[in-house]
């Protein structure tokens, strides 16, 4: 196998394992988006130029596990519009899921994940230095993100100041392993577009045009767009380094012309087709445009490298559980968790779990987390907004876990006819590709190196044996069947031993 070395340089997007089928959730899909990074893992496997749908949070979700190191840096709008556009600061709740999700991810692939939080309107400030993140780790930083919820007072919105602070910052955690980039990412908030207030100031990178004079704000605002957009510029500086830019921006349809350069910045090409950059292959990152609390839910949930089904809505039942509302998805024994991100979109709509055997338990609204069960199997629960939850269920061995689950919304007023309800699912599995001998093998940045072997291993680093991935490369098959063809298929694959507890059945 031959295979070019390119850890923290934005590797090639793996296919979607999960699509195809929505809902249908088995070991070997769960496999798939374990294996996203290399595709097919044998030993005897060409690798191939990846020919699918490109994803920011996708290759930096890769390269953590690959490097088992990285950075995340929260940049985060403090100007005064934000006053009107999220006086309840949806923003940082939002932020925080994000890094409770990421502090549990860097837990499940034992990566050294450091975060940093920074804030920016007429300058950069760094708000919390790099602070390590983990599942026992995320609430100190979520401590330090309430503290943006005050920030809103900032006079300019001023990108080139934000995204020049944000290069240093990152900069300054040197290179990764072997000399190659390191695995890190912007996730970046911003309310509108850059702007200024008209003083008596001159910017750095538009020498000669005071804020105050003629047309000054207009040719600042010019002159930061194509410093940043240029060949060579601000985000091609970024983008050389392997950063991923995460964007997510704050504004209804009418505003969506506001976050063109935004979207350009993170994306390569803006929402209306501007350009920016020369570097824009494989696309620099992602944007989302949000409009409200649970928008920024589901867009900070998006950049969660965890594998999962594409996020998809559905119907509300009326009064009581209905089988049309139904969001099915079918579990197996090597599932560890499953976490879902739901929303009724709208207050007084309920979630209801239903276990394979029809058993159903209700998730009210209730102040902070709490904790249920349903069929043996332990259910926690949040609600994170008057519409919206986090729902958490646990592989605690019951017989009751195989079979389709569904988590389904219920209008408990009756008044909602027109209600849509919308969930993420995110699964749980202990598979990881790795490199035979990898401690022998010499990495050089940009290195073509041949004769590499790959593997299995679960979570704690023991291999899977041939034998058993054999057997998963089977039931992939049977899986890939599935997706293209739309028929029922069931595989037979070992079950778990105690030499391999995580094995599929």
């Amino acid at each position: 196998m031959m295979i070019v070395n390119q850890l923290g340089r934005r590797p090639a997007t793996p296919g979607r394992a999960l699509g195809g089928i929505p809902g249908r959730i088995t070991a070997v899909a769960a496999l798939a988006g374990a294996l996203m990074l290399w595709g097919s893992l044998l030993p005897t496997a060409q690798a191939q130029p990846d020919t699918g749908p490109d994803n920011g949070v996708a290759r930096y979700g890769a390269c953590l596990a690959a490097q088992k190191q990285g950075e995340l840096l929260i940049l985060v709008d403090e100007s005064s519009s934000l006053q009107d556009t999220d006086g309840k600061a949806a923003r940082v709740q939002a932020a925080k899921y994000l890094v409770q999700t990421l502090g549990r991810y860097a837990d499940r692939i034992q990566a050294k994940l450091d975060v940093a939080i920074a804030g920016f309107a007429e300058s950069y400030v760094s708000e919390q230095d790099w602070t390590p993140l983990t599942g026992a780790t995320a609430q100190h930083v979520g401590d330090a993100l309430s503290t943006l919820a005050s920030k809103n007072t900032g006079i300019d919105t001023d990108y080139w100041l934000a995204l020049d602070g944000a290069r240093q910052a990152l900069a300054s955690r040197g290179s990764g392993v072997g000399g190659a980039d390191r695995c890190q990412a912007i996730a970046w908030f911003s309310d509108s577009k850059i702007d200024f207030t008209a003083r008596p100031l001159t910017k750095p990178y538009a020498e000669g045009v005071p804020l105050n004079s003629a047309n000054g704000v207009a040719e600042t605002i010019r002159l930061a767009t194509e410093s940043i957009c240029r060949p060579g510029g601000l985000a091609d500086q970024l983008r050389s380094r392997g950063i991923v830019m995460l964007g997510v921006g704050l504004g209804d349809a009418a505003r969506a012309s506001q976050f063109d350069v935004m979207s350009a910045i993170s994306t390569g090409r803006g929402l209306n087709g501007m350009p920016c950059g020369n570097i824009t292959e494989p696309a620099p990152g992602d944007f989302y445009r949000v409009s409200n609390i649970d928008d920024m839910l589901f867009a900070f949930d998006s950049l969660n490298p965890e594998p999962g089904v594409p996020q998809r809505k559905g119907p509300v039942c009326e009064l009581q559980v209905c089988q049309e509302a139904r969001h099915d998805f079918v579990l197996d024994r090597s599932i560890k968790s499953v976490k879902i991100l739901g929303s009724g979109g709208t207050p007084g709509i309920v979630p209801y779990l239903i276990s394979p055997a029809g058993q159903k338990v209700e998730l009210p609204n209730r102040s902070g987390p709490v904790s249920t069960e349903i069929a043996g199997t332990p259910v926690e629960y949040e609600w994170l907004s008057e519409s919206s939850q986090t729902i958490t269920i646990r592989n605690t061995g019951s017989p009751d876990w195989p079979g389709k689950w569904a988590i389904v919304y219920v209008d408990t007023t009756g008044q909602h006819p027109d209600a849509v309800s919308r969930v993420s699912i995110h699964i749980i599995t202990d598979i990881f590709p790795v490199l035979v001998d990898a401690a022998k093998v010499a990495w050089r940045s940009g290195q073509a190196v041949k004769g590499l072997t790959f593997g299995l291993a679960d979570g704690q680093g023991n291999p899977v044996k041939p034998a058993t991935w054999q057997a998963l490369r089977r039931c992939r098959r049977c899986w890939n069947l599935m997706v293209l063809n739309r028929f029922r298929c069931w595989c037979r694959c070992p079950r778990p031993t105690s030499a391999n507890p995580s094995t599929p059945t």
